[in-house]
């Protein structure tokens, strides 16, 4: 979660005068300001604010910004017509070495809407020369459009991805053309120049904590009825096709199932409410600690893509069931604390293999021998535990966003000290090398089924409706904007046409 911090310390109020301090937003044909404290505005975090701007049109009237689904009242001040759905651009700027300043900015989406008021003058050129003098681009990949990328992409601009959410949000990052309009990136797969592989993982001692629920009480819950594995999804029809894999597990072994996905089981009155059934609230935690197994099964397959469904069974001391990153094992504490899916040919054998361990405390036991740090033996996993620049609620560290941002800003002083110590001797100073992302730092497979083979699956499924289709789409619109770049073009909503041309040209096999 992001937030924008006030400028002032006093709770709740802001006094507007010239020379002011704010946190100024900008959107790309409007601008505005953030003031109160505390405001909460994701996906962001401002630890500055800048002096007031002149070109600033200030107004009272507030504004409603809704961001990633969700809605916040605040005191901003801009202009707009009626309602928008625009790209905000939220700038900063960082220490640079010489005494300057490197800028750049964030860009997510948001729906605008307040009273008309009149327009400055000269806002669209103060808007156009801020982007211009922009030297680094910060996108939020989940929001990140080929079709509302800022054209034309200007030569002494870096454009940098910060993405540690779900591949399924954005496949145009999973292909080639689309990763490598990137200089630097911030992503979940550990290729990545700032790697946020562990990001569900505060603390080693996060894993440590004791077991929540005792085997023998474990036992005792599974001698009145309760399942061994607990199934609690309400977000369905994802790319893992993760409900078509526990459907057929659940022919097998029992499974109770209390999300809205594949539902056998009505959640208890007091954790009916969404949020209290998804975080970790005490008494969620506990209600779901009772079982011995949890389908960990992420909705996106993608290496080094891990969430809270992996390590939140590890920190209770159950046992995830898991299917979504390849390499898992490359992160767990040691060799035994995770049953992984694909290592069965078939969920029945995965269900064998459970109702075993279920029936036979002394070989479950050992999936929990973690517990004890001695018996931690991934090197890996406490090394970049112990190095990772960022923390995870950890007052000492920055948290991964502010940490990527202050790497960017580092990179590009570094850049620019090298361009200019180039400029003034070429023949002693080797100018900055080009640095472009590849595949590595983020590309993600296609979709398959999460049981049985895409052949088999009838043509009016709605998973093969849907996914497959959307990851050839993307790649289509990665390589769209590709195109609109190298052509120099500065009207987005000109993909379309540059897609047709590519698609025309790969028929005619000159593509």
């Amino acid at each position: 979660m992001f937030r924008c911090s006030p400028c002032s310390e006093n709770a709740g109020s802001v006094e507007w005068r010239v020379g002011a301090g704010f946190c100024p937003l900008l959107v790309w044909g409007f601008s505005g300001s953030c003031a109160g404290s505390g405001s909460p505005l994701p996906p962001f975090q401002m630890t500055r604010c800048f002096p007031w701007r002149p070109w600033m049109h200030l107004t009272e009237e507030p504004f409603s910004l809704r961001v990633l689904s969700q809605r916040w009242s605040l005191p901003l001040w801009f202009h707009t017509e009626d309602q928008e759905t625009a790209t905000v651009a939220v700038t900063r700027s960082c220490p640079f070495s010489s005494g300057g300043a490197v800028g750049f900015s964030h860009i997510f989406q948001a729906t605008l809407s307040a009273s008309t008021v009149p327009r400055p003058p000269v806002w669209s050129q103060a808007i156009v020369q801020l982007y211009k003098r922009t030297t680094s681009i910060i996108f939020y990949g989940t929001d990140f459009r080929a079709y509302e990328a800022p054209l034309p992409r200007l030569r002494h601009q870096t454009w940098a991805l910060f993405h540690e959410e779900s591949p399924m949000n954005n496949y145009v990052l999973s292909h080639g053309p689309g990763i490598r309009l990137f200089n630097y990136t911030a992503t979940f797969r550990r290729e990545s120049d700032y790697p946020l592989t562990l990001q569900w993982l505060p603390s080693l001692e996060y894993l440590l904590e004791p077991v929540a629920v005792s085997l023998e009480e474990k036992n005792r819950l599974r001698r009145e009825g309760l399942a061994p594995v607990l199934y609690m999804q309400s977000h369905c029809d994802v790319p893992s096709d993760r409900d078509r894999y526990v459907k057929e597990l659940m022919k097998y072994i029992k499974i109770d199932s209390y999300g809205k996905c594949l539902n056998n089981k009505p959640l208890p009155e007091y954790l009916e409410d969404t949020a209290t059934a998804t975080g970790e609230e005490p008494k969620f935690m506990n209600f779901v600690a009772r079982y011995k197994f949890h389908l960990a099964l992420e909705n996106g397959l993608c290496p080094d893509y891990m969430t809270e469904k992996l390590w939140r069974p590890l920190h209770q001391g159950c046992v995830p069931v898991y299917r979504g990153a390849s390499a898992v094992a490359d992160w767990m504490p040691n060799d035994r604390s995770v049953i992984i899916v694909d290592d069965f040919p078939s969920p029945k054998a995965l269900a064998d293999f459970l109702i075993h361990l279920d029936e036979n405390d002394d070989e479950y036991a050992k999936y929990l021998e973690f517990k004890n740090p001695s018996r931690i033996t991934n090197t890996r996993l406490l090394e970049s535990l112990k190095t990772r620049e960022w923390g995870v609620n950890d007052m000492s560290k920055p948290n991964y966003l502010n940490g990527f941002e202050c790497y960017v800003c580092d990179q590009e002083n570094a850049r620019l000290a090298a361009e200019r110590a180039h400029k003034k001797a070429p023949k002693m100073n080797q100018p900055p090398r080009p640095k472009m992302a590849n595949n590595s730092h983020m590309g993600c497979p296609l979709p398959s089924p999460g049981y049985g083979d895409v052949k088999d699956l009838p043509s009016d499924d709605g998973w093969l409706q849907i996914w497959p289709q959307d990851y050839w789409q993307s790649l289509d619109q990665a390589e769209g904007l590709e195109s609109l770049i190298r052509h120099n073009e500065s009207d987005p909503s000109l993909l379309w046409k540059h897609m047709q041309s590519i698609a025309v040209s790969r028929a005619r096999g000159k593509h």
